[in-house]
């Protein structure tokens, strides 16, 4: 004899109030129960008063507290992995099931997608990410994807349940106008609109920013580049190093107002549009230092360096004042 479920459909309802965000509960009302019902639905209790006598013929009242709706919990059938209801609202259509067990317990289940009714939602879609049966579900053992206009926001994540070296954070953020993708150990990516912001930045706090206008970069140990050919075109030049730091040039052209801190050699010919300045024991270096210059120099203004400086051959359109030169 074949058994019939009892599981069942008992009639389509009319949503009575938006579904509250924390919720899987609404207020529903049983369309086929109450076809006659008219005008606006609402969540309103009323009271009916009624009027008998008992068995001896005392006259006695009685108020019953009674509604239009029901309450109904969401049952997601056809709804794998979406960890979530649906944000139904006032005026939305449903199916409503309960179970033939006698009790007054009803679900929802949406009937159609509604986007008359439909506004705003928050829809959570989860997979599971441990081989252990015990713990509940949470965002340390699931892969998680998350899409709410509520927040104006998608996400992305996962975790390290299964032995994953790294788990991951891909937070796109249309309320606050940025996109970021980050690991657990402090590697991140920043797409920031606001600001007209690109960075990348690494747990060992090296980065490259651009923001606007401005290019900034950083790394406490090394930054090398290698190319056939490299240009600079600026109006200012400012190199910073160490005292005991050196810089190492076979620059042909420099056309900028330049400053070095720090020893200086340069191999080739370098033609300077501008003036030459040195300290710190570079060219000019109070402390003693000198600049070399394996080729020829050519400045169209000034050098100043009381310091040494060696040069294979010293051209000058003007005269040269040297008071020490015996």
């Amino acid at each position: 004899m074949a058994r019939i479920s009892q599981l069942k459909v008992v009639s389509l309802g009319t949503v009575a109030a938006d579904k509250a965000l924390d919720s899987d509960k609404i207020e529903v009302t049983l369309n086929e129960y109450f076809p006659m019902l008219n005008g606006e639905l609402t969540t309103q209790v009323v009271n009916y008063e009624s009027k008998a006598a008992d068995s001896d013929g005392v006259p006695y009242e009685n108020s019953i507290p009674t509604s239009a709706t029901v309450s109904a919990q969401w049952l997601p059938l056809g709804a794998a992995n979406r960890l979530t209801p649906p944000d139904v609202t006032k005026g939305e259509e449903v199916v409503i099931y309960t179970f033939g067990d006698g009790q007054e317990k009803f679900y929802w289940v949406t009937r159609n997608n509604d986007m008359r009714f439909r506004k705003s939602e928050t829809v959570v879609f989860g997979i599971s990410a441990t081989e252990d049966y015990n713990p509940a579900p949470s965002s340390d053992n699931m892969y998680l994807i998350t899409l709410s206009s509520h927040e104006r926001r998608i996400r992305i994540t996962t975790s390290k349940q299964l032995e994953e070296p790294f788990a991951y954070d891909i937070d796109i953020n249309t309320g606050q106008g940025y996109i970021k993708f980050t690991d657990d150990i402090g590697n991140m990516f920043l797409l920031n609109s606001v600001n007209n912001q690109l960075r990348m930045e690494n747990c060992d706090g090296s980065y490259y920013d651009i923001t606007g206008n401005a290019i900034t970069q950083e790394a406490a140990d090394s930054i090398a580049s290698k190319t056939k050919a490299y240009s600079v075109e600026c109006e200012t030049f400012d190199i910073k190093a160490g005292e005991s730091a050196s810089l190492e040039t076979t620059t042909n052209s420099i056309k900028a107002e330049t400053t070095h801190e720090g020893n200086t050699l340069h191999k080739g010919n370098l033609t300077l549009v501008g003036n030459l300045k040195g300290t710190k024991g570079g060219a000019g270096g109070g402390g003693g230092g000198t600049a070399e210059f394996d080729g020829s120099l050519e400045v169209a203004e000034g050098i100043m360096t009381p310091a040494t400086m060696h040069a294979g051959q010293v051209i000058s359109d003007q005269d040269v004042i040297a008071p020490n030169v015996g």
